[in-house]
């Protein structure tokens, strides 16, 4: 299965756009940079890719990078990166394939 989802981070992140027709994929902001999306169901076995979504506006990231969530099998932990590998609220795309 696929899940992606297009969010515009800052405080609070809003997902704008997703593979979830019910909606059900969310995001929350930790810090500067650093978000969890919930995909609603257990993606620990999944592989996982994010990239910056220049597409939608708001501070642009040099990068945007993806890792399993430790502490919640269907969460997915995004940070989003200036050159300077400072953390910083940004837009970005993230996708989930299992």
């Amino acid at each position: 299965r696929q899940h992606w989802a297009a969010v515009t981070g800052g405080i609070p992140p809003v997902v704008t756009a997703q593979s979830d027709p019910t909606g059900g994929i969310t995001a929350i902001r930790i810090n500067a940079g650093n978000y969890r999306v919930d995909v609603g169901t257990d993606v620990s076995g999944c592989a996982y890719s994010a990239t910056p979504a220049f597409d939608v506006g708001g501070a642009a990231a040099i990068s945007a990078q993806a890792s399993p969530d430790t502490t919640d099998a269907n969460r997915v932990a995004i940070r989003t990166v200036t050159a300077a590998n400072a953390g910083v609220d940004a837009n970005f795309h993230v996708q989930v394939l299992c």
